[in-house]
């Protein structure tokens, strides 16, 4: 999903079938606005959808992984947990949960993790060598810094 205002995605060809890109249907009401307008998109008998933020520029296949490895039949939802923070953001959900969305927009309510409440929910706190993988970059100084992490040391 993306605001209306954001310039169209390149998508390999070879892709393009299998993704489908959606808009915000009012604009500037953040990521639970994104949420309740996705599902209009998801396969009637999906049983588990991803929820990935924008932010995360080292996020790799060994966390989705981790995440989807972690949802069992005993959850509604998994999500990360790191550095004492609970990313509703990065996690897997049953899409039930995720119907939620719109009920909490009309509530005026905007926090994504509204939307764990009330539900079976495992927080998967990560390895320590996964820390960036799971950070949200909010500013180009985080980024930069993350950056010098991956350099080869010398």
């Amino acid at each position: 999903m993306r605001a209306p205002d954001q310039p169209p995605l390149s998508i390999q060809s070879d892709l393009s079938d299998r993704i489908k890109i959606g808009f915000d249907r009012v604009e500037g009401e953040g990521p639970l606005q994104g949420i309740a307008d996705s599902l209009i998109h998801l396969p009637a008998q999906a049983e588990r959808v991803f929820v990935l933020t924008c932010d995360l520029p080292f996020l790799s296949n060994r966390w989705i992984e981790a995440l989807n490895e972690a949802f069992t039949e005993d959850w509604d939802a998994v999500c990360t947990h790191s550095e004492n923070i609970t990313n509703a953001l990065l996690a897997l959900y049953r899409p039930h949960v995720l119907h939620r969305a719109q009920e909490l927009l009309n509530e005026g309510k905007r926090r994504p993790l509204e939307l764990l409440k009330g539900w079976r929910v495992k927080k998967l706190e990560p390895t320590h060598d996964l820390p960036l993988e799971v950070k949200d970059m909010n500013t180009p100084s985080e980024y930069e810094n993350a950056k010098l992490h991956f350099k080869p040391k010398t």
